[in-house]
């Protein structure tokens, strides 16, 4: 009735009948003379110009912070399918350090993924690496590898541990045979999900070539970033987000890159998305280890790279303003003992204001 109502059609928002994410038609839908979208522009909208017309974008007072910015709707996407899911997940992950400046780092990624709920977490690293480990979870079991550093030769051990394992973690310290040899292989010859923490600022290229065929997410600091895109790493957000952007798209992968002592950014090589560090005590390195720990649960569970990020990010942003809630100095253990409640508080907060539990107070 309206399209043959010979009026002009003003649509609100999207022509009803239109998914404004696809452009898809469902049935029969309004063609309108005009529409007047929110925020931005819808991608759907592009594609059913003539149901839409004259395209209007209207500003709503929506910042730019609140799309760049990691929040709570980054861990609810993710952790509100799980939660629906009639029995809880099991899921086991794989971590595997290179060299003894990887131990702590690869001890911090296990004790993150056991908070959250792993049923098993294998660490792996050379015999004369794996006294540096000290897991504090009956979850987490060791396994040494014999020799002073992980080479080709392990190659069968870890490729079988990869496929018992639902997600697998890579803490690389640089400068071994290890980077060189057993990264390339290995991304090559399984298709578990892997995040690969890189401490070393020279990467070799070899290793750049794996990870362009693999489901890598690659957690590294802004230097390493710089010399594989073989640039002079300059200050500021933007020249940051710049970067990891170029990084994302040249590497085929999804990376979290950051400063030492500044922000992080999370990007696909079509997404950007910036998360604060809130304990700035806490090295880079750490940082990123304890990420990609919170990471490896939600790709264990089938997340995807860019949603897993994003999601650890904000996850141990919030779990480091509750410990030092009520710690003076939290610890790394501090941290990690929050993660739990920080998730939980995540789901419960976004189900509150779609009307599915108890609104907080004063809102």
């Amino acid at each position: 009735m309206i399209n043959d109502s010979g009026k002009p059609v003003v649509a609100v928002d999207a022509p009803t009948g239109i998914d404004p994410a696809t452009g898809e038609v469902h049935g029969v839908a309004v063609r309108a003379s005009c529409t007047v979208t929110f925020h931005k522009r819808k991608p759907g909208l592009e594609l059913a110009r003539e149901y839409v017309g004259r395209l209007w974008v209207a500003d709503i007072g929506v910042p730019t912070e609140a799309e760049l910015y990691v929040g709570p709707g980054d861990v609810y996407k993710v952790v509100a399918p799980l939660r629906r899911a009639r029995d809880r997940a099991a899921f086991r992950v794989l971590v595997v350090a290179d060299a003894r400046h990887s131990a702590r780092l690869a001890s911090d990624a296990a004790e993150c993924s056991v908070a959250l709920g792993a049923d098993l977490v294998k660490v792996v690293a050379p015999s004369s690496v794996i006294g540096e480990i000290r897991p504090q979870s009956a979850a987490v079991e060791l396994e040494p590898l014999e020799g002073e550093e992980i080479t080709t030769d392990h190659m069968p051990k870890l490729t079988d541990l990869a496929l018992i394992s639902d997600a697998t973690i890579l803490c690389v310290s640089g400068g071994g045979r290890f980077e060189k040899d057993v990264v390339a292989e290995f991304t090559e010859g399984t298709r578990t999900p892997a995040v690969l923490v890189a401490l070393s600022s020279d990467l070799p290229r070899e290793v750049v070539s794996a990870l362009s065929a693999a489901e890598i997410l690659l957690a590294c600091r802004d230097d390493l970033a710089a010399a594989l895109l073989s640039v002079k790493p300059t200050p500021g957000l933007e020249s940051l987000m710049d970067r990891t952007l170029k990084l994302a798209q040249e590497l085929r992968v999804t990376a979290v890159n950051g400063l030492e002592r500044g922000t992080l950014v999370v990007s696909d090589g079509v997404r950007v998305k910036a998360g604060h560090r809130v304990n700035r005590r806490l090295g880079l390195a750490r940082h990123l280890a304890l990420i990609s720990g919170i990471a490896g649960k939600y790709l264990a569970l089938r997340a995807t790279r860019m949603d897993a990020a994003t999601a650890a990010t904000f996850l141990l942003h919030l779990a480091c303003q509750l410990a030092e809630e009520t710690r003076t100095h939290p610890s790394v253990s501090d941290m990690i003992h929050e993660l739990q409640t920080a998730e939980d508080m995540c789901a419960g907060e976004i189900s509150a204001y779609e009307g599915r539990g108890p609104r907080p107070k004063g809102d």
